[in-house]
Protein backbone atom coordinates (compact mmCIF):
# COMPACT_ATOMS: atom_id res chain seq x y z
CA UNK A 1 0.00 0.00 0.00
CA UNK A 2 2.67 2.55 1.21
CA UNK A 3 5.83 2.56 -0.41
CA UNK A 4 9.35 4.79 -0.29
CA UNK A 5 7.96 7.05 -3.27
CA UNK A 6 4.36 7.61 -0.92
CA UNK A 7 6.95 8.23 1.95
CA UNK A 8 8.43 10.66 0.12
CA UNK A 9 6.01 12.40 -2.06
CA UNK A 10 2.97 12.75 1.02
CA UNK A 11 2.67 13.22 4.21
CA UNK A 12 0.23 11.12 5.85
CA UNK A 13 -1.36 11.70 9.12
CA UNK A 14 -2.16 8.96 11.37
CA UNK A 15 -6.03 8.57 13.11
CA UNK A 16 -4.50 7.58 16.35
CA UNK A 17 -0.90 7.53 17.94
CA UNK A 18 -0.41 4.89 20.98
CA UNK A 19 2.60 5.27 23.03
CA UNK A 20 3.56 2.61 26.14
CA UNK A 21 6.15 4.55 27.25
CA UNK A 22 5.79 8.38 26.32
CA UNK A 23 9.37 9.40 28.29
CA UNK A 24 11.55 8.60 25.33
CA UNK A 25 8.71 9.78 22.76
CA UNK A 26 8.12 12.80 24.30
CA UNK A 27 8.78 14.56 20.64
CA UNK A 28 6.97 12.62 18.83
CA UNK A 29 4.14 13.21 21.12
CA UNK A 30 4.51 16.92 20.46
CA UNK A 31 4.62 16.02 16.71
CA UNK A 32 1.14 14.45 17.55
CA UNK A 33 -0.13 17.45 19.28
CA UNK A 34 0.62 19.70 16.55
CA UNK A 35 -1.03 18.01 13.88
CA UNK A 36 -4.19 17.64 16.39
CA UNK A 37 -3.64 13.23 16.26
CA UNK A 38 -5.11 12.13 19.61
CA UNK A 39 -2.82 10.31 21.64
CA UNK A 40 -3.09 7.10 23.94
CA UNK A 41 -0.02 6.43 26.75
CA UNK A 42 0.86 4.25 29.84
CA UNK A 43 1.25 6.84 32.19
CA UNK A 44 3.53 5.90 35.48
CA UNK A 45 3.93 7.69 38.55
CA UNK A 46 6.80 9.11 37.38
CA UNK A 47 5.07 10.71 34.14
CA UNK A 48 2.78 13.79 33.61
CA UNK A 49 -0.40 12.36 32.67
CA UNK A 50 -1.22 15.74 30.69
CA UNK A 51 1.63 14.92 27.92
CA UNK A 52 -0.77 12.71 25.86
CA UNK A 53 -4.59 13.00 25.38
CA UNK A 54 -5.59 9.46 27.10
CA UNK A 55 -3.61 8.61 29.86
CA UNK A 56 -4.06 5.37 30.98
CA UNK A 57 -2.67 4.76 34.57
CA UNK A 58 -0.41 1.60 34.43
CA UNK A 59 3.33 0.50 35.41
CA UNK A 60 5.12 1.71 32.10
CA UNK A 61 8.26 -1.24 32.85
CA UNK A 62 6.33 -3.93 32.77
CA UNK A 63 6.43 -6.21 29.54
CA UNK A 64 3.23 -7.63 30.47
CA UNK A 65 1.08 -4.70 31.18
CA UNK A 66 2.01 -3.37 27.65
CA UNK A 67 1.36 -6.36 26.21
CA UNK A 68 -2.36 -6.49 27.81
CA UNK A 69 -2.73 -2.75 26.95
CA UNK A 70 -1.86 -3.28 23.43
CA UNK A 71 -4.00 -6.28 22.65
CA UNK A 72 -6.49 -4.19 24.36
CA UNK A 73 -6.35 -1.56 22.45
CA UNK A 74 -5.67 -3.93 19.39
CA UNK A 75 -9.00 -5.63 19.97
CA UNK A 76 -11.02 -1.81 20.20
CA UNK A 77 -9.42 -0.75 17.09
CA UNK A 78 -10.66 -4.12 14.97
CA UNK A 79 -14.11 -4.16 16.74
CA UNK A 80 -13.82 -0.33 16.01
CA UNK A 81 -13.50 -0.91 12.25
CA UNK A 82 -15.87 -3.63 11.85
CA UNK A 83 -18.66 -1.32 13.34
CA UNK A 84 -17.66 1.38 10.98
CA UNK A 85 -17.79 -0.49 7.79
CA UNK A 86 -21.10 -2.17 9.38
CA UNK A 87 -22.18 1.44 9.34
CA UNK A 88 -21.16 2.40 5.98
CA UNK A 89 -22.75 -0.65 4.59
CA UNK A 90 -25.84 0.49 6.00
CA UNK A 91 -25.64 4.29 4.94
CA UNK A 92 -25.24 3.13 1.36
CA UNK A 93 -28.16 0.74 1.25
CA UNK A 94 -30.30 3.27 2.57
CA UNK A 95 -29.05 5.75 0.14
CA UNK A 96 -29.42 2.92 -2.88
CA UNK A 97 -33.27 2.66 -1.29
CA UNK A 98 -34.01 6.01 -1.34
CA UNK A 99 -32.58 6.22 -4.89
CA UNK A 100 -34.66 3.66 -5.98
CA UNK A 101 -37.84 4.79 -4.34
CA UNK A 102 -37.18 8.50 -6.07
CA UNK A 103 -36.93 6.65 -9.20
CA UNK A 104 -40.15 5.11 -9.24
CA UNK A 105 -41.85 7.72 -8.20
CA UNK A 106 -43.68 9.55 -11.27
CA UNK A 107 -43.23 13.50 -11.67
CA UNK A 108 -45.90 15.74 -10.52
Amino acid sequence: MFGPEVARDEQVIPDLAIFLNPIPNIHAIRECALEHVPTIGIIDSNVDPRVVMYPIPANDESTRTAELIAGLLSIAGREGVAIYQEEQTKAALAASKRERARSREPFA
